[in-house]
């Protein structure tokens, strides 16, 4: 006789965005909204990551360079989206290239890391999702944002 199990499966919702052509996803709990991009008064001093900061809503917000974050290098393009995180009680906005979907991922078919990205910002890297045919980087908020 056979068993079925009735355990639900462990899942995460993510919130999944583009830079370059790579697909990135951070938990969807992070996430309070997503704008359009528009430039940031720069802040003397700041380190290279941090693009600057915005005024939403009367809040005077951080905007962070995920990809000079991650060391990708190059420039957001025009249509580029600014991804509003909270972690703590702190709120940070993410420069992305895209906002894509929101998906709900098995844990099951989640990796850790390789181990070659575990140097410099890797560290900000929770796992590496199968989605289909496709590999999806899930970043923890929390380590990301947390200089």
């Amino acid at each position: 006789m056979t068993t079925i199990s009735t355990t639900p499966a462990a899942t995460q919702q993510l919130v999944t965005f583009s830079l370059d052509a790579e697909e990135y996803g951070i938990a969807i709990g992070r996430v309070q909204e997503i704008i359009r991009h528009s430039p940031s008064r720069p802040v003397p001093g700041r380190p290279e990551e941090l693009e600057g900061v915005i005024n939403l809503r009367g809040r005077i917000i951080p905007v962070m360079d995920l990809r000079a974050r991650l060391g990708i290098g190059g420039a957001a393009p025009e249509e580029a989206k600014v991804v509003i995180t909270e972690v703590d009680d702190r709120t940070v906005g993410i420069v992305v290239d895209d906002v894509r979907e929101v998906i709900t991922i098995d844990l099951a078919d989640t990796e850790p890391p390789p181990p070659c990205t575990l140097v410099g910002d890797g560290d900000a890297i929770e796992s590496v999702a199968k989605v289909g045919d496709r590999l999806l980087v899930v970043l923890d908020a929390v380590r990301l944002l947390a200089q």
